[in-house]
């Protein structure tokens, strides 16, 4: 008997994954990977010459600060960091559309297209060339004493080496120019400067002509890792451009562009397509070795299909629930549950909708909408397909709380992707603000795309990272800005305009003082109130969720 997972042939024994690739035939390169080694100085060139692109199938960034963090720690102790593996395309022949490593750069002809690697020199550029705007928590350093990788932001009496001056000696120098160090300590800076930007990244670099081999590469470079899941694979290997008909996840994503709704993330229109075409979204399929399991994935004819009810899903969230962006929805799987919906019902009644408002906002509050119990996640899916409408609004009515003993409170941390953070930008949106000079309303929708660049309050004395805090009281639903705003900035708006942000008389008297701490103090009172009084209404816990009077109210809507 051969052994559990070979394949048994005349005289031989093969290990079915291998069998299975033989079968496949797959392409081979012409020649082998030639090994070359990059310092991360000419790292830094080549990424702002556009000589470092990264192709339409690779996947989203995943690394946060803390894989940021690490990374630094292994390159200023000399440790390896991994071999990156880049593409050499062949001049003009190439259909894999890519993009430059640093939005908004222009691709050299002869760029090096980024296979495997692209997390780690996103983490390079993101610390040491802040070209591109990101959160505080990117601001990383040195501590002298500590030997370590820190935020910027932390407080101690260490001394603390932004690594953001450590790219360029030049700026090393000015930075240092303004520093009390001296003998020792002077020594171990540009010694530490000079080993981050001396320090050499190994690379294989493949010419070949047949792109088919290359993503054949990329799906073997992502199975050895962190694995996949399906929704990532799907758009790694069948991702097409904005031309072709909806039969991609990224085809799906840019037929709904239109809604003004921004963008969708893959993971989500994977599961909602799945959700429409009746099979479990709720647990996608991660990659086995070099195989897939293909019931994570679905034909393109049920990704078309997936359109129709995401667009009624989309319009529901910005007419009904008030959420008119993507980057403002506190929980995605809401997305999938309502595409569900829209599958099985027409547009529902007035009485329905406002139920189902409900939902989206009581599992929001209570958090039950977060989606790790995998249990909830199904019967919310179930629940949406039952049939007639009313039926599945209350079937979904019963899966959240009908009341709360407390709500939630204003965080004190920004994170763009917290979900509590959302709502209560939802809560500040709720108080309709106001341009500072003209007066104008602000169009929300247009800044939600990246909440993170909203502006920030603090105080002159505390500077940039220090003292004001950097929760959702310090930001304004204002355009982005260079730098940050500081009471001066505001005191010249009327008492109407900055009550429109969430400050009142009494706040707006400590703006004139110069007083951003107990301005912020009352600012969060008063977000802490709007958004409070904002969930309530749309939760309506307490109140009879009685379905529709007339039977065929859905049928009339």
């Amino acid at each position: 008997m051969a052994p559990v997972g070979t394949s048994q042939t005349a005289g031989s024994s093969v290990p079915s994954a291998y069998a299975s690739v033989a079968l496949n035939a797959p392409p081979t390169l012409p020649s082998r990977p030639f090994a070359k080694s990059f310092s991360v100085q000419d790292i830094l060139v080549d990424i702002r010459a556009g000589r470092l692109a990264v192709p339409n199938f690779q996947r989203p960034l995943k690394w946060r600060p803390q894989e940021g963090a690490l990374l630094f720690d292994s390159i200023i102790r000399g440790y390896p960091v991994g071999t990156l593996l880049l593409w050499r395309r062949p001049r003009g022949a190439s259909k894999v559309d890519v993009r430059a490593l640093l939005p908004g750069h222009r691709v050299d002809d002869d760029a090096l297209v980024v296979i495997d690697g692209q997390q780690r020199l996103s983490a390079l550029a993101r610390v040491l060339l802040r070209e591109t705007p990101e959160d505080l928590r990117w601001d990383l350093a040195w501590a002298l004493d500590e030997q370590r990788v820190r935020p910027l932001s932390s407080r101690g009496r260490d001394t603390l080496i932004p690594l953001a001056e450590l790219g360029d000696s030049a700026d090393l120098h000015e930075w240092f120019a303004g520093q009390a160090l001296r003998g020792a300590e002077a020594r171990r800076v540009f010694e530490l400067g000079r080993a981050v930007r001396e320090y050499t990244v190994p690379a294989y670099i493949i010419d070949a002509d047949d792109e088919s081999a290359v993503r054949r590469i990329f799906q073997r470079a992502n199975t050895s890792g962190r694995r996949l899941t399906a929704d990532e694979v799907f758009t790694g290997l069948h991702g097409g451009g904005p031309g072709d008909s909806i039969g991609t996840l990224q085809a799906l994503g840019d037929a709904l562009a239109d809604t003004g709704f921004g963008h969708v993330s893959p993971k989500w229109l994977h599961q909602s397509t799945m959700a429409v075409a009746g099979l479990d979204a709720t647990t996608p399929a991660r990659m086995n070795g070099a195989e897939t399991d293909d019931r994570s994935f679905v034909p393109a004819r049920s990704i078309a299909a997936a359109e129709g009810p995401l667009r009624s899903a989309i319009r529901f969230l910005i007419e009904e629930a008030a959420i008119p962006h993507a980057g403002l929805l506190p929980y995605g799987i809401v997305l999938p549950v309502l595409a569900a919906f829209f599958r099985h019902h027409e547009w529902p009644s007035f009485r329905n909708r406002e139920l189902l408002r409900r939902w989206v906002f009581r599992g929001a509050v209570s958090g039950l909408h977060r989606g790790d119990r995998i249990p909830y996640r199904r019967a919310t899916i179930a629940a949406a397909r039952q049939g007639p409408a009313h039926d599945s609004v209350q079937a979904l009515l019963e899966l959240v709380p009908r009341r709360m003993a407390e709500m939630p409170q204003i965080p004190d941390r920004f994170v763009q992707s917290d979900a509590l953070v959302r709502l209560f930008l939802l809560g500040l949106a709720s108080m309709a603000p106001r341009d500072l000079v003209t007066g104008d309303a602000i169009d929300v929708v247009e800044l939600a795309g990246n909440v993170s660049k909203m502006p920030r309050l603090v105080s002159v004395a505390d500077g940039v990272r220090a003292g004001s805090g950097d929760g959702v009281a310090s930001r304004l639903w204002l355009p982005p800005r260079r730098g940050v705003l500081t009471a001066k900035d505001l005191t010249d708006s009327s008492e109407e305009i900055l009550s429109s942000h969430g400050f009142g008389r009494e706040a707006r008297g400590y703006l004139m003082d110069g007083d951003v701490r107990n301005a912020l103090r009352l600012r969060r009172e008063s977000i802490q109130v709007a958004t409070t009084t904002m969930l309530l209404d749309r939760c309506r816990f307490g109140e009879p969720d009685r379905r529709p009077l007339a039977p065929d109210a859905d049928a009339l809507a």
